[in-house]
């Protein structure tokens, strides 16, 4: 029985950086729909997800905020991940959100993994260092 076959995979160094918990789920949640390149998630299932209340981030600009850009702004800087969204309205009230992702190749992901190896091997971390660690 593969495992592999039933769970998200990623380098540790993708999320390392990452600070907000918000950040670390979504990052998984992505990941693991990368492959489809888009997913449609409606408000109330992501507040679910994410184990948000009703009473936090009552509404939707403030959970757009906090929680959303806040989340994708850390991904898109430390990970392999690109996101982008348009929020769905169902008359006048916004109903789902619609992602779309992208997986970065090559160096745009290098700054995180330099940053992990320099903590590993106890060497101060330069920003900018070229192939140390390659």
């Amino acid at each position: 029985y593969n495992l592999s076959e039933k769970f998200t995979t990623y380098p540790l160094y993708n999320i390392l950086d990452l600070k907000g918990s918000y950040s670390i789920m979504l990052y998984e949640l992505f990941k693991s729909y990368a492959w489809k390149k888009h997913i449609v998630l409606s408000i109330e299932d992501l507040r679910r997800y994410l184990g948000i209340n009703e009473e936090k981030y009552k509404e939707y600009k403030s959970f757009r905020r906090a929680v959303i850009e806040r989340s994708i702004a850390e991904i898109e800087k430390y990970t392999d991940l690109r996101v982008t969204f348009d929020p769905v309205r169902k008359g006048r009230y916004y109903v789902a959100l619609e992602f779309h992702i992208r997986v970065t190749e090559g160096a745009e992901n290098w700054e995180s993994y330099r940053r992990a190896m320099a903590e590993i091997n106890g060497v101060k971390y330069i920003p900018g260092q070229l192939h140390l660690f390659e």
